[in-house]
């Protein structure tokens, strides 16, 4: 049987404690911590946290993967130097010279020859489906239609 987490509160000596237990129920757990001269014992059992898209690490394949982090980081100089007038090719180029995950490095390029090739930089997020979800995507192209791709880029990174 798989282990749960527990919060408890209980005296030990005439002491208030509190903290965290693992256990296989709250009946497990409550022994353990009478065994331990717990007494008033109170449970309340620490549910997982619900992930957005956001929570979860982009996978690549059996070529590893990028964190979460790099993709944020990504996100906020991407939106840096469009906001400080680069044009978006150059500004790929220099993010890549600045990037030390080969995965990212590698996405970053194709998504460089893409638009190289008369591509918008949604249609080049698109083919990278399986990296970026279809919020990020949406919201880049949402900020290409409205002139304000900068902006759009930092809700990504406050997201």
């Amino acid at each position: 049987m798989a282990l749960r987490k527990f919060t408890y509160k209980a005296k030990k000596r005439g002491r208030r404690m509190k903290g965290q237990i693992e256990a296989e129920s709250p009946t497990h757990a409550r022994g353990l911590l009478r065994k331990d001269g717990a007494r008033d014992v109170r449970l309340s059992e620490l549910k997982p946290k619900k992930k957005s898209s956001f929570d979860l690490q982009i996978k690549w394949g059996i070529f590893g993967s990028i964190p979460q982090k790099d993709i944020v980081i990504f996100t906020k100089k991407l939106a840096t130097m469009i906001r400080s007038g680069l044009p978006i090719v150059d500004t790929l180029g220099l993010i890549v010279d600045q990037t030390k995950n080969k995965n990212l490095k590698s996405v970053i390029t194709k998504m460089s020859d893409r638009l190289n090739t008369g591509s918008s930089l949604s249609d080049a997020f698109k083919e990278h489906t399986r990296y970026f979800d279809p919020v990020y995507i949406n919201l880049v192209e949402a900020g290409e239609i409205s002139g304000k791709l900068d902006n759009f880029l930092d809700r990504l990174v406050d997201m």
